[in-house]
């Protein structure tokens, strides 16, 4: 008798794990028109940086490529995707400390860094420029600059650090800080074979971070206490040339602080709403020139919104002219730079634009680039 109720008892965990099964294989489809699982702040803002895969359109003429088109769209698109991915970088990140994604290294204390484009390589060594693209990139720049100067007006080469330039301390252990770093040995080329005017503002990161943080830990971006340190690099360097250009202190604006959620690395993670970053707002006092700030929407060198081309104009018109070519590393200089220029230009493109620059005609250009993107300058040609 207790030998038929065991083989009972067997047949029935063995269905009860079948269903199981099932019911896992068919939750996607269950949770589309029965929906069982509601989405949390894990995945509330989930955001891949991609196009996901469309709906194929069903036709006989190209029949042979829709079950490939139909199987990507559905691996992009199925329900609870984005849950078990966001709970997979959740638990990886959160209990093993280990990034699931290539493109994020975990540091020590919370820290992240950007590890795609040879970022990583860069503080090893292990990446610097070959002789002839050195040569490409001096040649790429010195017609920037020969352009830049036929206009009457003067190009410089600006420089924003990488995070792991500045904070190598919170990097992992088994990353190796070695050097020479590429950006050292451009910088050294450029000074050595060309007269054109390079800032960098490494060492001035270094020397301030130990007064403020300048970096958030969850984004690959310097914050407004960073922004404010290469505003003041820039402005140092350029009164060499500009005298009466006017340098601000810290002490010149009311610095309010403000807890936000998430950071460019934070969002690959899926992660946005676990990790909170500061921002430092400075408010200029009433004492500092005015300036007001528009959209030029006839300068479409963008292929996003937020990266509008944006004119200030100061109230102070004695001040020369600014045109400032940028990445993202330059969206935190729009409240800094119209407080010492007439007029400051921000076209977010890497790519140089003389027509711009003839109709302008503004008495500076520079040329902003984060170091991960050096290795532009090789193919860009102008």
């Amino acid at each position: 008798m207790s030998n038929a109720k065991s083989h009972i008892a067997g047949n029935w965990n063995h269905y009860l794990i079948i269903a199981v099964f099932f019911f896992v294989l068919l939750l996607p489809l269950i949770q589309t028109y029965f929906p069982v699982v509601h989405y949390s702040k894990i995945v509330r803002q989930f955001n891949e940086k991609r196009a996901l895969a469309p709906l194929p359109e069903f036709a006989l003429n190209s029949i042979e490529h829709y079950p490939e088109q139909l199987n990507q769209y559905v691996n992009d698109n199925f329900e609870l995707r984005k849950y078990l991915i966001a709970w997979n970088n959740y638990w990886k990140v959160k209990t093993f400390k280990v990034s699931p994604v290539e493109t994020v290294t975990l540091g020590k204390d919370d820290w992240m860094y950007f590890s795609a484009k040879g970022v990583l390589e860069n503080l090893a060594g292990n990446n610097l420029f070959h002789e002839e693209e050195l040569t490409l990139i001096k040649s790429n720049l010195e017609q920037k600059q020969i352009f830049t100067q036929q206009q009457n007006a003067q190009f410089y080469l600006v420089i924003a650090p990488n995070k792991s330039s500045v904070y190598p301390e919170h990097l992992p252990f088994y990353i190796p800080v070695t050097g020479p770093s590429r950006t050292g040995q451009l910088i050294e080329y450029l000074q050595q074979n060309t007269s054109i005017k390079v800032i960098d503002m490494r060492e001035e990161f270094r020397q301030d971070k130990k007064n403020h943080p300048l970096f958030y830990k969850a984004d690959s971006h310097w914050n407004h206490h960073g922004a404010f340190i290469g505003y003041q690099k820039l402005i140092t360097e350029l009164r060499k040339d500009y005298p009466n250009l006017k340098l601000f202190e810290r002490e010149h604006f009311t610095i309010l602080p403000d807890t936000v959620k998430g950071g460019d690395l934070a969002e690959s993670l899926a992660m946005v709403e676990y990790f909170d970053r500061i921002h430092y707002n400075y408010i200029p006092h009433d004492t500092l020139p005015k300036f007001t700030q528009s959209i030029n929407e006839d300068y479409y060198t963008y292929d996003q919104s937020y990266k509008a081309t944006m004119i200030a104009i100061s109230a102070d018109s004695t001040a020369p002219k600014i045109m400032n070519f940028h990445d993202s590393f330059s969206y935190y200089l729009w409240n800094f730079f119209p407080l010492s220029f007439s007029r400051s230009v921000f076209l977010w493109t890497h790519e140089f634009r003389g027509d711009l620059v003839e109709k302008e005609k503004p008495d500076i250009v520079i040329y902003t680039i984060v170091e991960r993107d050096l290795h532009y300058f090789i193919a860009d040609q102008y």
